[in-house]
């Protein structure tokens, strides 16, 4: 899984996100990063083997540890996940406490919903709806509140502009990544990728569904362009004084930023997430070589951390 790190290089995806935060703020953010991508190769790779009972197991043990519940799983990324989560809380509203675990639960639950679905694939409009939250970039959205430092109101948080163009960017960068993704995930049998759901549903070839999925992205980003300008004209009415309008628009400008780097992280000459060959490295098995059993399997002499 170490390497598997190394070749992904999740803190360039960092950067891209969260230009403006503070040192202390981008390690805190890199560490989010690392685990989501560290969780979404362990789901997916249960996923492409129909391993439903670890998908079932290990989704509640995130949702016990992100909720920083007693009795949750005791695997070594579930301990990591529930540490890094009390120190994101640290400090926050309840409000954002709330919010950003409800996120967290969003997107570990479709993985349930990913493994529920595997020999039947979606819709694409059932899928447009999932993606929002299985690409997990409405979770990274919220972060950049803690990691600019600020913690608005939860009535801002709520308005339509904000709350449409967080689903946006994340079905943006979600379809993006299919692009990306699709050659190792055909490799795998992985259905849940909008190339892989275009190809099969138009009994078409994948360039021409790539195109066609392209052209769907061309749809959202304009659809997130004119929530975004929504929101800064909500924003005007909603906030009080100037400060907090300063603060919450701000937080418009993160989200350009964290959309424009779903597209600079995947044009990074450096970045080897999604080449088959590195990911399988000539595994026996469907699951790559990079992973590893223990990294979610019970350990004794490691007791779950106990909520605050």
């Amino acid at each position: 899984m170490r390497n598997q790190l190394l070749r992904t290089r999740p803190q360039v995806c960092t950067g891209f996100f969260y230009p403006w935060c503070d040192r202390e703020m981008m390690v805190l953010g890199n560490q989010y990063m690392a685990c989501t991508f560290v969780i979404d190769d362990i789901f997916d790779d249960a996923i492409t083997e129909h391993d439903t009972d670890t998908v079932a197991v290990f989704a509640q043990d995130l949702i016990d540890a992100t909720r920083l519940r007693r009795g949750y799983g005791a695997g070594s990324i579930t301990r990591a996940w529930a540490d890094l989560i009390g120190r994101l809380n640290e400090s926050r509203s309840s409000g954002w406490i709330e919010m950003f675990a409800m996120d967290n639960e969003r997107w570990i639950g479709s993985y349930v919903t990913e493994a529920r679905r595997a020999k039947t694939g979606m819709s694409l409009a059932e899928y447009l709806a999932h993606r929002a939250w299985s690409f997990n970039c409405i979770a990274f959205l919220q972060l950049a509140e803690r990691l600019n430092g600020i913690d608005i109101r939860p009535e801002i948080r709520a308005l339509p502009g904000l709350v449409d163009a967080r689903r946006l960017s994340s079905q943006w960068g979600g379809l993006q990544n299919d692009i990306w993704s699709a050659d190792k995930e055909i490799a795998m049998g992985y259905p849940h990728n909008a190339v892989v759901i275009g190809a099969r549903h138009l009994s078409c070839s994948v360039t021409r569904s790539i195109t066609l999925v392209d052209d769907i992205l061309d749809g959202l980003m304009n659809q997130y362009q004119a929530a975004s300008e929504a929101a800064v004209a909500q924003l005007k009415f909603e906030c009080v004084d100037d400060g907090e309008f300063a603060e919450a628009a701000g937080l418009v400008e993160n989200y350009h930023a964290m959309t424009r780097g779903y597209y600079d992280y995947y044009m990074d000459s450096k970045i080897l997430r999604y080449h088959p060959e590195e990911y399988m490295s000539g595994s026996a098995t469907l699951r790559p070589l990079h992973a590893r059993d223990d990294i979610i399997a019970p350990s004794n002499d490691n007791p779950p951390r106990q909520p605050r």
